[in-house]
């Protein structure tokens, strides 16, 4: 089944953020790998509970407190490495300016900050969005993956039945004597029920300044905060 009112709501935020999908399915693949492809387009996810949820990528508050009083057992925290962080995006779309013909955009700092801070090394992903037609928004979907993965730490954990709401999407703050952080926000990319009705959480770390337009340039200086 289909959640129709997290598609209505997605629909009016792409509209928002000035989101269009434009391009031609594949007929040979199932419609749920279709539906994934055309997410691209729109930096958003498909999150399966009782149904389908479409799931944009967007700002947002937190709905709920994670700290000693609601989890249970250990908690691992995972620092970002070479194998998440970009520097350098290179997108290929078809551009409508140019009467669909491939068009390759390299979205990179350049003040060259994020470079210096990896050390001099060139951390570069080739991104296609099949169903994106200009190239203001290729760039902005390149800045919101770059800027993603420069706010990559992860956290699973362990919640009580408290947590039993949350879904895919929500953001939560998270506090934490063992890895010095309070009250630090992070955004639910996972979640699964225990028998026992506890709830197994996967967490990515979170921040407005992902989707302000433009590469962040020191996410990487407030590790733990």
């Amino acid at each position: 089944q289909i959640d129709l009112p997290s598609f209505a709501a997605a629909e009016a935020h792409f509209t928002s953020q000035g989101f269009h999908c434009r391009g031609n399915l594949k007929t040979g693949i199932n419609m749920y790998d279709n539906l994934i492809d055309l997410c691209t387009s729109c930096n958003s996810s498909v999150a399966l509970g009782d149904k389908y949820q479409l799931i944009p990528s967007k700002t947002g508050t937190s709905v709920m407190t994670l700290d000693s009083s609601n989890t249970i057992g250990s908690v691992t925290y995972a620092l970002s490495n070479k194998s998440t962080l970009l520097n350098n995006i290179k997108v290929k779309f078809m551009d409508d300016a140019t009467d669909y013909k491939d068009n390759i955009k390299i979205v990179t700092d350049t003040t060259g900050n994020l470079l210096a801070q990896d050390n001099g090394n060139l951390l570069q992903r080739e991104m296609y969005l099949a169903f994106t037609k200009t190239l203001a928004t290729a760039e902005k979907l390149a800045i919101e993956k770059i800027n993603q993965s420069r706010q990559s730490h992860m956290i699973t954990l362990t919640a009580t039945v408290e947590a039993i709401k949350l879904q895919a999407g929500d953001i939560v703050s998270v506090t934490n004597e063992t890895f010095g952080i309070t009250n630090k926000l992070f955004r639910v990319r996972q979640t699964s029920i225990q028998p026992s009705s506890e709830i197994d959480l996967t967490l990515q770390e979170y921040s407005d300044s992902i989707y302000a337009g433009s590469i962040i340039l020191n996410a990487r200086t407030d590790d733990n905060d």
